[in-house]
């Protein structure tokens, strides 16, 4: 079976090298997105966002995303809006911190069962059997190890999504291995992820002897991550990457990164919705890859 996570045995804390500062600090081309460095131009500054920020709290689910096609659920340790067209959810959201992602006490679940919440009912195991397709998660497992409950909801169908192995094993699995860095680095991350459904994909056709079954399930071209790192009281902060879901991905990490607002006029969404509109302007339209602290 296919977890969706390859971390490397060289690395600690599930798959995640250690920071060389262990002290916590408490549109375009898809496949070549580029940076968006404009500044708003109102008097709204960071001390204004902060100030805003601190009024909504912490958890997985303090933030709302908007939805396409999808609906809003939620479970105990994160939540998603699934789209029953496509079989899959239009994203994932939980926070992150770096007590849930140093904590690895519990046991890797590795088994995929139907999600009991989805009305509709969600995605199988077997809509992705022979097909060539990884189940991707979307929230991965790695970051699940600090609870049993959570192990088992994130293996849940309606957390899959159809990644190509060398993509789901490759950059895919680097980005999310240097999530957790982050989480570990700025101590309280939230982070959302999901696939880009444009309504023109391809569903996923699976062989059953001498047939082939096609199935509901839509297949990405592109899959995206926000990151969103809340926690440094003095420079709150936004990245976004949308990667292509194909064998062969060139570059790095970083090559991929663009503004909030940049993702969002890609996918047709609104992330952090209920953020107030002048927050959002603030950190969505911005980002600067040198903030970012990475390992490569």
């Amino acid at each position: 079976m296919l977890s969706g996570c390859y971390a490397d045995q060289k690395r600690d804390f599930a798959g995640m090298p250690s920071p060389q500062n262990e002290q916590k600090q408490k549109g375009n081309s898809l496949d070549q997105p580029s940076m968006s460095t404009k500044k708003t131009t109102n008097k709204y500054g960071t001390a204004d966002a902060i100030a805003d920020l601190a009024k909504m709290g912490v958890g997985d689910s303090i933030f709302m995303h908007s939805t396409r096609r999808g609906k809003y659920y939620r479970h105990k340790h994160y939540t998603l809006s699934y789209s029953e067209r496509d079989e899959q959810a239009e994203w994932v959201s939980y926070e992150l911190t770096y007590d849930e992602v140093t904590n690895t006490s519990a046991k890797k679940e590795d088994f995929f069962n139907d999600d009991p919440i989805i009305e509709t009912g969600s995605a199988t195991y077997s809509d992705y059997s022979g097909t060539g397709y990884d189940r991707g998660h979307m929230a991965p497992s790695a970051d699940f190890r600090f609870d049993k409950t959570a192990q088992i909801e994130c293996y849940y169908m309606s957390n899959m999504s159809p990644q190509v192995h060398a993509f789901n094993a490759g950059l895919w699995n680097d980005l999310e291995n240097m999530t957790r860095y982050w989480a570990r680095l700025y101590d309280r991350i939230y982070i959302v992820t999901g696939p880009l459904l444009t309504g023109k994909e391809q569903k996923l056709v699976k062989k059953k002897g001498d047939r082939t079954i096609k199935t509901r399930v839509s297949i990405p071209t592109h899959h995206f991550k926000v990151v969103f790192d809340y926690s440094n009281k003095k420079h709150p902060k936004m990245i976004a990457f949308l990667m292509p879901n194909q064998k062969n991905v060139k570059g790095k990490i970083m090559d991929y990164a663009m503004s909030v607002r940049e993702l969002e006029n890609k996918t047709g969404l609104d992330f952090f919705k209920n953020m107030p509109r002048r927050t959002q302007d603030y950190l969505e339209t911005y980002v600067k890859k040198s903030e970012w602290q990475t390992y490569d």
